[in-house]
């Protein structure tokens, strides 16, 4: 429990600690921001994730600093909180402080964090394309990251089970039909 802190403590502190300085609201520092703003690049893949499901429907869309934007529709902003760095960091702390081999932990957080950036792709999709084909006001009383975190949340809980009993490397299986010495006397 102790190393699971630690990492989530890590993950997220260092993530947030990158967000305030490469904030030019905040303490910034540029070099910093030159060289390890990965919270820029992470915005943009789910913005260009989501803007590219919109464009195979053929919604008309485009990229506007933290937003994607439905001409005269709506504009959908990526907040801070929207990143989802604390489901991230959650789950990269979990496979990495329990106890299983490299590989299956590399298998579990690749495929992990995958399927986590691919949820919320799919969220912020979902937002943009409910308001672009009219549909979005009937649902705007609803806070949608109450309803992304409770179902991410629980898929989150079963993936934990599910690497909670992951099977570690199975030892090779005695070969029984090599024959065991017998001593004579």
């Amino acid at each position: 429990m102790l190393l699971f802190c630690l990492y989530f403590g890590l993950f997220y502190g260092c993530s947030y600690f990158v967000i305030g300085i490469t904030s030019p609201t905040h303490l910034y520092s540029s070099i910093i921001h030159e060289r390890l703003d990965f919270i820029s690049s992470f915005r943009s893949l789910l913005l260009h994730g989501a803007s590219a499901l919109l464009d195979i429907l053929g919604i008309t869309n485009q990229i506007i600093d933290h937003s994607i934007s439905v001409p005269d529709k709506i504009r959908v902003t990526v907040h801070t909180a929207c990143l989802g760095i604390g489901i991230l960091s959650f789950w990269w702390a979990i496979v990495l402080a329990y106890p299983h081999s490299l590989k299956l932990k590399f298998k579990f957080l690749l495929s992990g964090s995958v399927f986590l950036v691919g949820l919320n792709i799919l969220r912020i999709f979902f937002l943009a394309y409910i308001y672009a084909v009219g549909i979005g006001t009937r649902y705007s009383h609803i806070d949608h990251h109450l309803v992304f975190n409770v179902i991410v949340y629980l898929i989150l809980a079963a993936m934990v089970i599910k690497w909670l009993n992951a099977s570690p490397v199975k030892p090779a299986p005695k070969d029984e039909s090599v024959p065991v010495p017998v001593i004579q006397k």
